[in-house]
């Protein structure tokens, strides 16, 4: 006697419970993902930017290098305003110049 093989799908991700950094990796990567096509058709912040921000994910850290304080400034604001978006809120910037550190500081 066969018995029929059920199928089961899940709708919605709970968060706040314990998941796993899997499903915040893909959530992040669908916010991009979307972000990226909407720059697209929009000419809005470009694909170097959606491509760097995308590699440089690591579980829920976003770690970089970038040349210069005006740099840093563009992808703290840039990165902000995309994770804003979705609900995400980015803080805890971090860098390993003593002169940026304090400007930071200052600014926020």
């Amino acid at each position: 006697m066969l018995r029929a093989t059920l199928g089961f799908s899940n709708t919605r991700v709970t968060f706040g419970v314990t998941s796993s950094p899997f499903l915040l990796g893909a959530v992040i990567d669908y916010h991009l993902e979307r972000c990226l096509a909407e720059s697209d058709q929009n000419e809005w912040y470009g694909g170097d930017f959606f491509d760097k921000l995308r590699k440089s994910f690591y579980v829920d850290n976003c770690v970089t290098s970038l040349p210069d304080y005006s740099a840093l400034r563009l992808f703290i604001e840039t990165s902000t305003e995309v994770f804003a978006k979705a609900k995400f809120e980015l803080r805890g910037w971090e860098n390993t110049d003593p002169d940026l550190k304090n400007h930071l500081a200052l600014q926020s």
